[in-house]
């Protein structure tokens, strides 16, 4: 029995290697083309880091009040030791990834055993579709996010269990959703619905469940509570909904978010795979997802915390106008981790009888090679080497030109300035016109006007924002940016 059991382990091992080989190689292949450029968002988290190091202790992301800035306050130390890098940026988020996995894994292992614990870990680590290049980016509350949702599920499963609610368990669920709700609002939508059923079974525990699970959260919150305070309750503001309806935003979540999470949409809207092959994934992983909530529904009462999740997250997400802007998926990470659990196990109960190391491997393989291989070939964008390689040569340019100021989009005045370790100033003119660094906007609003470049990108060139006449600047196009260079400067 024992040499059966340290067999059994060594599979386990072998199995939970390759996965987390596979999930690297794949990451590594992302990060060296496009889509592994540090994006504006990213940048932000970066150069947050950075005023966190010259004393500045936000608490929310400026200009959107809703999100917390967790991220850039754990990478502020890093930046500190080793100064600001890609690298460091962009292993934040996979080491959140890495441990979300591991949560995942542990919660399914909780529910239906070990073998149905590695392949749900497994496959969200080697994340189809749009998730995989989530979990490459550092956006704000995204990663830490999902870490506190299923810290707060693993807790709330054990709740469930215990005759009489533990205190500690109490805390430590009420804290892990409160942080979850700090990171991001939109966690709120998996929160919820993982609070009922432990709130239920400990309905009349009033000092010892509910007290210290609201008393903990409120206590997390703190610091969002008094910065609204301050701030006439700003994080109330909701985005601009673009024309969104409530309906609308629900079946957003079904025609475009969960087909760009299942790596069956491209992120211009197109099937990544043929139509008969994209309805019969759908079709396939709907059933199994219907069998395991139904699993799940029927058994102990901790499958009830996942399935209720499951089943309540929808028409919560949809009352947050931001998930109207669907194109690159990120909010599917909400409710993936949950959708995922509920598919392993309904497998699991259609697979009765066949050897699951097989049915794992086949699965495992099946999801590399349909959910994730075609979605990344069609999604990754040009390999050029240095997928920061534009942004790098506009620093290159303006810092030849002596300029320490650019204004323009968005989309290249954050990364410009985070990749120049900020000797070049960004201010975003133009649409859409998202401030974050209010520092840097008001030194670059001061600077004069024939010593002010501009940064847009191809085929987007915002020239009715510029100062002076565009005969004034000389035009210079750097792979997908187009920078105007003031030609009374540096031009001699």
């Amino acid at each position: 029995m024992k040499s059966a059991a340290l067999v059994r382990s060594k599979w386990v091992l072998a199995c939970l290697a390759i996965a987390v080989a596979v999930g690297l190689l794949i990451r590594w292949w992302l990060l060296g083309a496009s889509q592994g450029a540090v994006s504006a968002d990213e940048a932000y988290t970066g150069l947050q880091a950075l005023r966190i190091l010259d004393g500045d202790v936000p608490l929310v992301i400026e200009g959107q009040a809703y999100t917390a800035v967790l991220d850039s306050y754990l990478l502020a130390p890093f930046f500190w030791l080793f100064g600001p890098s890609v690298f460091v940026l962009k292993l934040l988020p996979m080491v959140w990834w890495f441990i979300a996995s591991a949560l995942l894994l542990r919660i399914s292992l909780g529910l239906r055993g070990r073998a149905v614990g590695v392949l749900t870990g497994s496959l969200f680590w080697v994340a189809p579709g749009c998730l995989i290049v989530l979990s490459t980016r550092a956006y704000e509350g995204y990663g830490i996010g999902v870490v506190a949702v299923l810290v707060a599920c693993l807790t709330a499963q054990r709740s469930v269990n215990e005759p009489e609610s533990v205190l500690r368990t109490a805390v430590i669920t009420g804290a892990a959703s409160g942080l979850a709700f700090y990171a991001h609002p939109m966690y709120a939508a998996v929160v919820l619905p993982l609070l009922l059923v432990p709130s239920f079974v400990h309905r009349a525990e009033w000092r010892r469940w509910w007290l210290p699970v609201g008393a903990s959260a409120l206590f997390v919150n703190v610091p969002l509570l008094v910065w609204n305070l301050r701030n006439d309750w700003a994080t109330l503001d909701q985005p601009a909904d673009n024309g969104s309806t409530y309906m609308g935003r629900l079946v957003v979540q079904f025609s475009q978010v969960i087909p760009r999470v299942m790596g069956l949409r491209d992120l211009d809207g197109s099937w990544t795979l043929s139509r008969l092959v994209v309805g019969m994934v759908l079709v396939a992983f709907a059933v199994l997802v219907t069998v395991g909530l139904i699993d799940l529904l029927r058994g102990e009462p901790a499958g009830r915390v996942v399935a209720s999740a499951v089943v309540l997250c929808w028409p919560i997400l949809a009352i947050f106008r931001n998930t109207n802007f669907f194109a690159d998926g990120r909010y599917g990470i909400v409710f993936f981790p949950f959708v995922l659990v509920a598919f392993v196990i309904g497998l699991r109960v259609v697979a009765v009888g066949i050897r699951w190391i097989t049915v794992g491997a086949v699965v495992f393989v099946v999801w590399c090679l349909v959910l994730i291989v075609p979605w990344v070939d069609a999604n990754q964008g040009p390999r050029r080497g240095d997928p920061n390689v534009d942004a790098s040569e506009v620093v290159k340019l303006a810092e030849s030109r002596g300029f320490d100021s650019i204004a323009g989009s968005f989309w290249w005045v954050l990364p410009v300035e985070y990749l120049s370790d900020r000797r070049i100033r960004g201010g975003v003119e133009g649409e859409p016109l998202t401030v974050r660094l209010p520092d840097s906007q008001a030194m670059v609003e001061s600077t004069p006007d024939d010593e002010l470049p501009y940064v847009f990108s191809a085929g987007d060139e915002q020239t009715n924002v510029m100062r002076m006449p565009i005969g004034s600047y000389e035009r210079v196009e750097i792979g997908d940016a187009v920078v105007y260079l003031p030609q009374t400067k540096g031009s001699g």
